[in-house]
């Protein structure tokens, strides 16, 4: 159950949602600033899916 919870699957949901709620919210983001948004959460995930397979590569 654990690997249902991670952070990097709570950032994939979480952050969408809030974007589609922000834009029904009377003040919604431009284009710009949701497509950086969304840059740095694929950053993201890929950077911590890369330390998750050294990590598990090395046994630690």
């Amino acid at each position: 159950m654990g690997k249902f919870i991670s952070r990097k699957l709570l950032i994939a949901i979480l952050i969408p949602i809030a974007l589609v709620i922000n834009n029904q919210l009377s003040n919604p983001l431009d284009e710009k600033t949701v497509t950086d948004i969304i840059y740095v959460i694929v950053a993201y995930i890929l950077g911590q899916s890369a330390v998750d397979y050294a990590v598990a590569k090395n046994g630690k």
